[in-house]
């Protein structure tokens, strides 16, 4: 048997409007000596059993971010631990790199009742604070991390953020893959694509854009190719705080329903992978199958592969599909769970897939694909893994 710990009741979250941090990036560059910029650093210290919207909400009212996913119903903890990809992740990097140091428990082995507390970070216990940025569902049932801090990014007052729908086809996937794979595509803007069957039954792509710029006019710039396109059925394009951007599905997304992940890195998106990727939608037997694409680049891939256990820095694009049915509907379940697992897994022997997945989104019957998901960096992972129980 096991044992689930609630953590929901440490969700406290404070920022320090005068903090004073001076700190190693993940990419070992110290920012000591850096001057107003280093000096200006805030600091949120965050529990363990947080979500992303308290975290937003405190952030915001001292005018700051810091990257969390695309829901904010979402666990700090839980997303940070496996990495954390969001809207403003190709600015600055993953949830994971922004964290300065995390508070953990582990328990006694021999059942003594004794519990260890540590804090890690970049001169403390560094090994477990490497590992615990990217690597940490490794680590399951061997310990808890009660709190992180995080390092704060400044907040613009409005972020320019665009809906557009079209119908699916290859042909506006191959318009998302040029534009998104620009050599100068700018870190500031990051565009999501949503493949997917709408209520009426029409197959439909609907592309999501956020852009973390001051000048919103070079950011419509940007998504002008995506505005003219002639397959385009309706868009909407307006300026949001960050933090209605970050709620905006969380209805969509609620608590109580059935989902399943399968996930991949990819190198590139050829068009035999945009062909896959939409006959995958047109073909599935029911509702609630999605196929999502994240871009990534940006300040994802700066930092070294090393840095952190969160290996695949360099894949262009993760994609991910969907299965999402209610409890109730036993049937649609298993068909849903058949079709994504077939489908998931003739994407990992696609030649542009990388090894491995996103740890966030793997699932229990895929053990030898997490090991893989690390890379160059799963030797070390279980090295402090097989040694965690040493530390004091």
């Amino acid at each position: 048997g096991s044992v689930l710990i609630d953590l929901t009741g440490l969700n406290e979250v404070v920022v320090d409007a005068h903090a004073s941090t001076v700190v190693t990036s993940p990419d070992g560059h110290d920012h000591e000596g850096e001057g107003a910029a280093a000096s200006m650093l805030l600091a949120a210290r965050v529990g363990g059993g947080a979500l992303w919207s308290d975290l937003d909400r405190e952030a915001a009212k001292h005018k700051r971010v810091v990257v969390g996913g695309m829901i904010s119903s979402t666990g700090v903890g839980g997303l940070t631990l496996g990495g954390g990809i969001g809207w403003l992740a190709r600015s600055y990097g993953l949830s994971c790199d922004a964290v300065h140091d995390l508070t953990l428990l582990i328990p006694d082995i021999e059942g003594s009742g004794h519990v260890t507390r540590l804090t890690c970070s970049s001169t403390q216990n560094e090994d477990l604070f490497w590992a615990m940025r990217g690597g940490g569902h490794s680590f399951s049932g061997k310990l808890v991390v009660t709190s992180f801090t995080f390092l704060l990014e400044p907040s613009l007052p409005s972020y320019l953020f665009a809906i557009y729908v079209y119908p699916l086809s290859v042909s506006i996937l191959q318009l998302y893959h040029q534009v998104t794979s620009a050599p100068d595509f700018p870190d500031e803007m990051a565009v999501y694509a949503f493949l997917q069957r709408d209520s009426e039954g029409d197959h439909e792509c609907i592309l999501i854009a956020c852009w973390n710029g001051p000048d919103s006019d070079k950011g419509r710039m940007l998504l002008r190719p995506f505005a003219e396109a002639s397959q385009l059925k309706t868009s909407i394009v307006e300026m949001k705080p960050y933090t209605h951007i970050q709620s905006m599905f969380d209805l969509a997304n609620g608590h109580g329903s059935c989902r399943l992940w399968k996930s991949n890195f990819m190198t590139d998106l050829s068009v035999s992978v945009l062909t896959e990727l939409s006959l995958a939608v047109s073909k599935c037997p029911s509702t609630g199958f999605t196929v999502e694409i994240m871009p990534l680049g940006g300040k994802i891939a700066k930092t070294p592969s090393h840095a952190t256990p969160f290996h695949h820095r360099n894949a262009k694009y993760e994609i991910h599909c969907i299965a999402s049915w209610d409890s109730v509907e036993v049937a649609k379940g298993k068909k849903l769970r058949e079709y994504v697992s077939l489908f998931g897994n003739k994407m990992i022997a696609h030649p542009e897939t990388a090894t491995g997945g996103y740890s966030n989104y793997l699932t229990a019957d895929e053990g030898a694909r997490f090991r893989a998901s690390y890379g160059e960096n799963a030797d070390r992972l279980e090295h402090i893994l097989n040694n965690i129980y040493t530390y004091k």
